[in-house]
């Protein structure tokens, strides 16, 4: 999903590549996501955790192997369901 195609809210990540003197905006995670952390996997990937509003309760996991630039479903949406 491209940045300008989203309608409603949604995570992306914001990035430096020189030590923070310039920024970025990096790839869109799924639409109706935001509240993220994000994490370096030991192979390098990133995985991308969220708050999903497809639902009540719900998280959303997405990973890249492009630095943040895409991102890619590995688990549904309804993966974690809260109580």
């Amino acid at each position: 999903m491209k940045f300008q195609e989203a309608d409603g809210r949604f995570s992306h990540v914001i990035y430096s590549d020189d030590h923070g003197a310039h920024w970025k905006i990096g790839g869109g995670a799924e639409c109706n996501t935001n509240e993220f952390a994000v994490a370096e996997r030991k192979d390098g990937s990133l995985l991308l955790n969220m708050r999903s509003y497809h639902g009540k309760n719900r998280r959303a996991v997405q990973t890249s192997g492009d630095g943040g630039l895409t991102w890619f479903t590995r688990f549904p949406l309804d993966w974690v369901k809260g109580k």
